[in-house]
């Protein structure tokens, strides 16, 4: 019971931290009595799901295009600030929740990793371990933050580009200024790349991170810079520690959510906060979208459910409809390694690792090998599949951020709602989803362009 108070004051505490309340100042003699002070303190604020794992920003999903609206379920969203990033708008959030609940994030892992360091005893195995799960999360929070709220990386812009403040202590009186993209990704590397030397192989909990959830974090993040050798590299170390993949074939597709949280092809569990945007009841599948599947595909019947007259997403390892899926999985390393081995012209294990993945997604009486040569056919077909396997899952914005770079793969993005057309253009400043008003006022933050 005293542990679970003790968690319980520091949550509290945080939350009016990062809110930036004045009433903080009143809180101060309350935090000091409530700091952790031993290892098995930071364990126990490590394993708060609630915290740690289930408060990842939606906005660049309900902007994204793997579904849409109807005019008459768009008018009925009760939240203004997904309403307008459905249709582009440029109109900062009124609401912070996706900025500020990453924020709490970073600051709880700051605030463990002070404590830690206060320990000072690197050769106890759980300390590293602690240690290492705290770099972890603050990286995939910085992670998130960059998928959303900054242009897409290129080397050549990097350092004069707009990235996120970079909070690297608890000390939320500090006001910081947006660091660079360049500073950005830069530390986000750094916190996997110390988390991997410190994580252990095997974790008890699919919720806390292990070695191949940062290898897996880094894959991800590599390749949405464009850094396909290293992001190749991360990715097949990630699946050299665990390479599962669930066999879609004898998963229940009677079920009304066939797939469970923590299965075997988890890496790391994890999810946004909820929106009524992205449920069942409001989202529908582009039909262009859920044609692409053929019959022999078993996403089609697993990922899809029939609503009325359209097609709707069922498909989240969440397991329930609380929020989407960000989490990390074997699934989408195997999708890395394939996309970055044609990226560098070792075509056979492109081939062989998408082969891999698909004889688990499609019925075997009908699976036939990818057995492509052409190098452009080739990355049309995996970047096809990284779509149909990777719906919802928070992918899909950070992919059309890079992918809009290359002529061949660019995009507009159109809605329609009550008649009038709106649309996004490829490379356009939107992609870099406003700050919300709260964190332009009161952290003096440099709001992203619009010109």
């Amino acid at each position: 019971m005293k542990k679970n108070l003790l968690t319980i004051c520091i949550l509290f505490i945080g939350v009016y931290l990062l809110s930036g309340c004045s009433e903080y100042l009143e809180l101060k003699p309350d935090a000091k009595m409530a700091i952790p002070k031993t290892v098995q303190d930071c364990e126990l604020l490590l394993n708060d799901y609630g915290t740690f794992n289930n408060v990842y920003p939606y906005v660049g999903e309900i902007a994204s295009d793997n579904y849409f609206m109807n005019s008459s379920d768009w008018e009925v969203i009760n939240e203004i600030d997904d309403k307008n990033a459905y249709i582009w708008l440029d109109i900062p959030a009124v609401l912070s929740k996706q900025w500020q609940m990453p924020y709490k994030v970073v600051f709880s892992a700051n605030l463990i990793m002070e404590v830690l360091d206060k320990i000072n005893t690197p050769s106890q195995e759980d300390w590293g371990v602690c240690y290492g799960t705290a770099l972890f999360f603050r990286a995939f929070a910085f992670h998130q933050l960059l998928d959303v709220f900054t242009e897409v990386y290129q080397p050549n812009n990097a350092a004069s580009t707009l990235g996120i403040p970079l909070r690297l202590s608890s000390n939320m009186e500090q006001s910081l200024p947006r660091a660079s993209l360049e500073k950005s990704y830069d530390q986000t590397i750094s916190d996997y790349k110390k988390a991997i030397t410190l994580l252990p192989t095997i974790v008890q909990s699919k919720g806390l991170p292990a070695k191949a959830s940062a290898y897996a974090g880094l894959a991800r993040l590599l390749l949405s810079m464009q850094n396909y050798e290293e992001a190749y590299k991360y990715a097949d170390s990630a699946l050299t520690l665990n390479a599962q993949l669930l066999d879609y074939e004898q998963m229940n597709a009677d079920l009304e959510n066939p797939f469970v949280p923590f299965n075997n092809e988890v890496l790391f569990q994890a999810s946004s906060t909820y929106t009524s945007v992205l449920s069942e009841g409001y989202a529908k599948i582009e039909m262009e979208l859920y044609d692409a599947y053929e019959d022999g595909d078993l996403r089609k019947k697993l990922f899809f459910r029939e609503n009325g007259s359209d097609k709707v997403f069922r498909g989240s390892y969440n397991g329930n409809p609380v929020g989407i899926f960000v989490g990390l999985t074997t699934a989408e390393m195997f999708l890395v390694k394939a996309e970055c081995a044609v990226r560098l012209e070792n075509f056979d294990s492109a081939k062989a690792a998408l082969n891999q993945l698909l004889k688990k997604r499609w019925r075997s009486t009908s699976f036939q090998e990818v057995s492509e040569n052409d190098a452009t056919k080739l990355l049309e077909i995996v970047l096809w599949e990284r779509r149909k396997e990777l719906l919802f899952r928070g992918q899909r914005w950070p992919d059309l951020k890079r992918l809009n770079l290359d002529a061949q793969f660019s995009k507009t993005l159109t809605r329609t709602v009550k008649n009038s057309v709106y649309e996004l253009f490829p490379n356009d400043k939107k992609y870099a989803i406003m700050l919300p008003l709260a964190a332009v006022r009161e952290g003096q933050l440099v709001q992203n362009s619009r010109n």
